[in-house]
């Protein structure tokens, strides 16, 4: 019996696992866990392929994919509790679930990092990004003259508007605010961010562990950078922790340090 070969693979991702997964991440025979896959495409939407300097830093939890057949992970309406609207593009495009889970976060129109629209231009935006870039997967950059579409040919403050950023500002809330909605509020992320991240998110949030219902917005509201790179992962203080250097480690790595961590921040955090 032939073996099924495994690829470990680190979070948060760094430019060699982004570039080796990019060879397997649309390929139905590889199994790829959700965690993974979805760093995939945070990292995707930072990344540029003649930047050299973007680049996340490794920390040690491991993950793996195996290449093995299996039914792709497609969203149904009974599985995902979908919107119509959302079950009716993820049907019509037979779409991930991950995917489709960030295009019914895309058409719930109460919440978003772009103020300055009124409701009908942020339905419109929305259309674009969950055409252009959810569905049709397109660089960032490729929206931005779509956008000029849909603004008012005299509007001088939108027409002046740093759209780059701001697309993936919107984008980068759209996949944390998916991924929040699709586990327990009791349940705990960890926030982890890219190198250069601004001073306020390392300070406040990166590296801190949240219970989902108590997890802060990303993008952070005191971020001070125009993009936002930090991110909430799923974490498992069963078996997870966080070191006094800021690295996500294994409990198996140092168990006397995870119980004190536990005790500190899991423990108390119960009996307040």
């Amino acid at each position: 019996m032939s073996q099924i070969k495994t690829f470990e693979i680190s979070l948060p991702l760094s430019k060699k696992d982004y570039l080796f997964l990019k060879d397997y991440i649309d390929n139905p025979g590889v199994e790829i866990s959700n965690d993974i896959r979805d760093a995939f495409y945070i990292y995707k939407s930072h990344f540029s392929e003649s930047d050299d300097n973007i680049i996340l830093e490794k920390k040690d939890y491991s993950k793996f994919i195996s290449k093995d057949k299996y039914k792709p992970n497609k969203a149904s309406i009974t599985e995902s509790n979908l919107s119509d609207k959302a079950s009716r593009i993820v049907r019509k495009n037979d779409l991930s679930f991950d995917v489709a889970k960030r295009i019914d976060v895309a058409l719930d129109y109460s919440h978003t990092t772009i103020k300055c629209l009124t409701k009908k231009q942020l339905i419109k935006l929305r259309k674009i990004i969950i055409e252009e870039d959810l569905i049709n997967n397109l660089p960032t950059y490729k929206l931005i003259d779509k956008i000029y579409d849909i603004i008012p040919n005299n509007d001088v403050f939108l027409l002046n508007v740093d759209w780059s950023s701001v697309l993936h500002n919107e984008i980068n809330f759209i996949a944390n605010e998916a991924r929040l909605r699709s586990k327990p509020s009791n349940s705990y992320v960890v926030c982890l961010s890219f190198k250069g991240c601004c001073e306020n998110c390392s300070k406040d949030i990166v590296g801190k562990v949240y219970k989902i219902s108590q997890a802060p917005q990303i993008p952070y509201e005191k971020c001070s950078s125009h993009i936002c790179l930090c991110n909430l992962l799923p974490f498992n203080p069963d078996y997870q922790y966080v070191s006094q250097d800021g690295q996500t480690k294994l409990k198996l790595d140092n168990e006397k340090e995870w119980k004190l961590w536990y005790l500190n921040n899991i423990s108390l955090e119960n009996t307040t």
